[in-house]
């Protein structure tokens, strides 16, 4: 008998995977939350929140550092892939680079632009409402560049 009893959704947590692995398999055993200095990084002007991304480095920010950096990178070159695309009328192309960025911005909880990057890939893909595409890229933008604005300071407050 083949099944599914249960799931965990992405992004995978450490934590959330040993709790399913632990009920699953009937262990009586605790996994503790790690305690973390975690400096407050978002307020109600923040675009993101970093504190899922710091609960998955454990403390290491090199690695914290290393993820936004890598964020920064990838996200400015796929926007100007996206609209390099959108010029060109290249629809797959289009869904596929605001594809390949939406899981760095769920990481991130950047809700705004992921949004944006989902309904572009959707639309994209579809190839219905085309006409909307090209506000819709500015928008990505816009949001990518207040992001990474937001991103470079608090990489400031870890040099």
């Amino acid at each position: 008998k083949a099944g599914m009893n249960d799931f965990l959704a992405k992004p995978i947590k450490e934590r959330e995977l040993l709790e399913k692995i632990s009920s699953v398999l009937h262990l009586n055993f605790e996994v503790k939350k790690q305690s973390q200095e975690i400096p407050p990084s978002n307020t109600s002007t923040s675009k993101i929140d970093v504190s899922s991304l710091k609960e998955s480095a454990q403390g290491d920010n090199a690695f914290l550092i290393d993820m936004l950096k890598t964020f920064l990178n990838s996200t400015e070159k796929e926007i100007q892939l996206m609209q390099t695309a959108l010029q060109e009328k290249d629809w797959q192309a289009l869904a596929d680079h605001a594809h390949k960025i939406a899981p760095q911005c769920k990481h991130l909880a950047a809700h705004t632009l992921y949004s944006l990057l989902k309904e572009i890939e959707e639309l994209a893909r579809t190839e219905k409402e085309v006409d909307r595409l090209a506000d819709l890229v500015k928008q990505a933008q816009t949001e990518s560049v207040e992001i990474n604005e937001e991103i470079t300071q608090l990489l400031h407050s870890y040099s």
